[in-house]
């Protein structure tokens, strides 16, 4: 595998991972906002869904620096 090769599998990866994360980050969110049983599993349900939109923010932001590096 070529240099060139190596990047582009390398950016797919590190783009995969955090879709993933980005991903699962909000269907946890929606879980908690639209499932009421989902609540009595957090005591403290609004520093979950704070976590986990910072988790959703971080995940594009790295999402945007990949799509930079790959043009």
């Amino acid at each position: 595998m070529n240099k060139s090769e190596w990047r582009k599998v390398a950016l797919d990866g590190i783009q995969s991972y955090f879709e993933y994360k980005k991903k699962t980050s909000t269907a946890n969110l929606e879980n908690y906002l639209n499932n009421p049983s989902a609540i009595g599993e957090h005591g403290d349900l609004v520093s979950e869904c704070v976590k986990l939109v910072e988790d959703i923010e971080h995940a594009e932001s790295c999402l945007n620096l990949v799509s930079d590096l790959d043009q």
